[in-house]
């Protein structure tokens, strides 16, 4: 009896390490999902409070840069606007770095806002085109345009005035 006790612990004992190996191997792969599935709601959380911060500082600029598009010259000609469209292109210039960049969720932010951005994009292009000649620079507002671009490929960001999400 005690020599079948021993040639089953010897079966057995190898047996158990392998199941705890796998069961081992099992955890660590379920704590990364996890994790990764943490850091992408996270990761969505800050592109929506980031957002709404941005949109929060810009309100009074996009009164006043309005619907139509603007160049250098309308710009220019007016300080408040100036103002404006330099205080509203440097905050989305940096929400653009993040995005780009992968900080912030693209997709979220497609939802959330892409068409908007477009069109704020379009109104502003003439403007960004005539600064960039201006001052010999063709990175300026690189970062948003890119991100203007890539809204526009995507469906998201293409969807029609009732899947956008409504700015007040």
């Amino acid at each position: 009896m005690c020599e079948f006790v021993k040639e089953y612990l010897d079966i057995a004992e190898p047996v158990a390490v392998i199941v705890g190996v796998i069961f081992l191997a099992f955890q660590i792969w379920r704590q990364a999902e996890i994790a990764r599935a943490n850091h992408d709601r996270k990761k969505k959380q800050s592109t929506i409070e980031f957002y709404i911060h941005i949109y929060a500082e810009c309100e009074k600029y996009l009164r006043c840069i309005g619907q139509e598009p603007l160049d250098m010259e309308k710009v220019n000609c007016n300080k408040e606007l100036n103002d404006s469209v330099i205080g509203y292109l440097a905050r989305l210039e940096i929400f653009a770095i993040g995005v780009n960049s992968g900080v912030y969720d693209f997709n979220i932010l497609s939802r959330m806002v892409g068409l908007h951005l477009s069109k704020k994009y379009d109104i502003l292009k003439q403007y960004i085109e005539n600064l960039r000649v201006a001052e010999n620079n063709k990175w300026c507002y690189y970062e948003f345009e890119t991100l203007t671009k890539k809204l526009k490929a995507s469906p998201a960001g293409a969807v029609d005035d009732n899947y956008a999400v409504k700015q007040p």
